[in-house]
């Protein structure tokens, strides 16, 4: 078949779009003909289905502003004559065809299960988020009315369709770990240093591992970009200089916020203490980041699947999660493969200290997290894809 792929198009690669391009791998390998359909959302504003925005509107509300000009551009796209749609990120789903699969990876999750913690951050008015959600949760149920069926990315968004949308998927759909981090066995010793592979962002919660960091004190590591990396710096900075107490100060006070206005701006690598905040690097060192660590720390709130743990996994480290991390916490057995532990610096520290002082206990669990990412191939994952696609047929 000829299968077109709708995306809306940010301008940024990340791991949604390496995950995109072994899809389009996999559908060529079966025959099928994948075209891309890209979206061009990197500027989005007024008007809105013809109707003028002003500014100041805009920016009381430019979440839900922003979500429903990708929903007006994804409408409009031309699809061409393909046999089959697949709609991607939030917002794809308005693109039209008789014959419409939305490969879902996320809601557009502020206006769903962190609408409450949007609010509570303070980073919009709650009167007007509740009037936004509720307009963006009925436009969308309107639009998945449309599709013939919903493949969703993981366990957790399963169960999301189900309670905001009151629908089940036809399939999960679990991503592979990427070729580069195929590993066979073992790792030759325990590593050394904590690391945490993520973009800075809400909800990632780099802020938490960089508290949980400056309690334990043992050489860390952040590695990704995003523009809350200078206001994890400065917090790292505070609880170094002793300015702040990271073992009593609330977790919600440094990442359930908005960032001050004074760290706005372009990230910049730098090393506060023990923790070096990298920013962006190449593939080759990332690997070689993974190999080299003692343990993985993954800290986000409620995330959808969660690709790094499964990546730290496979070059045979122990990965650490939070009991609020969603998806995060599927891949993990707790005490065999990793720990789950409470969202506080106290407990993620525990858990370090744990590993670093152990090497058996570092060793075993890497062992057993090495044969949890087996079963996430990418093998595994196109047959959940080609399952959904004969349904579809």
């Amino acid at each position: 078949m000829k299968i077109g792929i709708v995306k809306p198009d940010y301008g940024i690669v990340g791991g949604f779009e390496l995950v995109l391009d072994r899809v389009m791998d996999g559908l060529r390998a079966d025959g099928h003909t994948p075209v891309l359909i890209p979206v061009d959302v990197r500027d989005l504003n007024s008007p809105l289905f013809g109707v003028p925005v002003p500014t100041e509107q805009w920016a009381v509300a430019s979440e839900f502003f922003r979500y429903m000009a990708v929903v007006e551009r994804c409408r409009h796209s031309e699809v061409g004559r393909v046999d089959l749609l697949v709609s991607t990120l939030p917002g794809s789903v308005a693109a039209r065809h008789p014959r419409h699969m939305a490969m879902m990876y996320h809601h557009q999750r502020v206006f769903y299960d962190l609408a409450d913690a949007f609010v509570e951050g303070g980073f919009v008015d709650a009167e007007i988020h509740a009037a936004c959600v509720a307009s963006v949760r009925e436009v969308d149920s309107r639009l998945l009315a449309d599709v013939a069926g919903v493949l969703a990315c993981s366990e957790e968004f399963d169960r999301r369709l189900m309670e905001f949308n009151g629908m089940s998927s036809i399939g999960i759909f679990h991503a592979g770990i990427g070729s580069r981090a195929d590993r066979t066995s073992r790792p030759a010793g325990p590593g050394n240093g904590v690391l945490c592979v993520s973009r800075n962002e809400f909800p990632k919660r780099t802020e938490l591992f960089a508290q949980a960091a400056a309690v334990h004190g043992r050489a860390s590591r952040i590695i990704g970009s995003g523009g809350r990396l200078p206001w994890v710096a400065e917090l790292a900075r505070q609880w170094d200089e002793g300015e702040a107490d990271p073992l009593t100060q609330d977790p919600k006070e440094t990442w359930l916020r908005q960032v001050p206005a004074d760290f706005r701006g372009p990230p910049q690598p730098s090393r506060i203490g023990s923790l070096e905040l990298s920013g962006h690097v190449s593939s080759d060192e990332l690997d070689n980041a993974y190999a080299s660590a003692r343990c993985v720390v993954a800290p986000a709130y409620r995330e959808d699947y969660g690709l790094t743990a499964i990546e730290a996994m496979s070059h045979g480290r122990p990965v650490v999660v939070c009991s609020d991390g969603g998806g995060l916490v599927e891949f993990v057995q707790d005490g065999i493969s990793g720990f789950v532990v409470d969202p506080a610096p106290a407990a993620i520290a525990e858990a370090v200290d744990r590993l670093a002082s152990d090497d058996d206990l570092a060793m075993d669990m890497g062992a057993a997290a090495l044969r949890r990412s087996r079963e996430y191939t990418w093998e595994r994952g196109w047959a959940e894809i080609r399952a959904a696609i004969e349904e579809m047929t």
